[in-house]
């Protein structure tokens, strides 16, 4: 693998890492990140609004109209415990993940340091039925990587890794070692 692929797959480049080893980030760096976390936060709070007024006003139509609380017999339990966890547990999780992605925007506008580990890597790909979660591990810490992110790290090679330590986001990796050397092409 060519680091320069690993560099382009973080959107990096050469002068960046520099900026980044003295645990700072460029100002191109500062509003992708920026951008990346507000994005996060919009599409959940308009999530968490379309859950929460739907699922709350379903929830309480029935609760209203006397439907949801009368139990015969075990299938009835189960429809109200769906009910529960359709109309009141889900809209409050999504919420609350909006609560906690808009906290995460507000501190992405706050000062923002660069943080550098250093060690060997390893990669982890978690399969979902429809999604899928890539990760790096690094002196005892975990990290989200994207896809391409993924495909080009050499699992088992030593790296640099630069992240955001107050939202936990990885702005680059670099190889360490000699050129050529874990996997990496000159």
């Amino acid at each position: 693998m060519d680091r320069q692929r690993l560099l382009a797959a973080f959107e990096v480049t050469d002068a960046e890492l520099d900026v980044n080893r003295r645990g700072e980030l460029t100002e191109r760096q500062r509003q992708r990140v920026r951008r990346a976390v507000d994005e996060d936060a919009t599409f959940m709070a308009g999530l968490a609004l379309v859950l929460g007024v739907v699922m709350y006003g379903i929830g309480g139509y029935l609760a209203y109209d006397g439907r949801v609380f009368e139990v015969h017999d075990a299938g009835d339990v189960l429809g109200i415990a769906g009910i529960v966890f359709g109309t009141v547990l889900l809209p409050t999780s999504a919420i609350a993940w909006a609560g906690y992605t808009a906290w995460i925007a507000s501190r992405a506008r706050g000062p923002l340091t660069v943080r550098m580990l250093e060690g060997e890597l390893e990669t982890r790909h978690i399969a979902y039925k429809e999604s899928e979660i890539f990760e790096i591990h690094v002196a005892g810490e975990r990290y989200d990587v994207s896809r391409a992110a993924y495909e080009v790290i050499v699992s088992g090679a030593r790296h640099r890794v630069f992240v955001i330590p107050e939202i936990r986001v990885v702005i680059a990796v670099e190889p360490v070692g000699v050129r050529g050397a874990s996997g990496y092409g000159a």
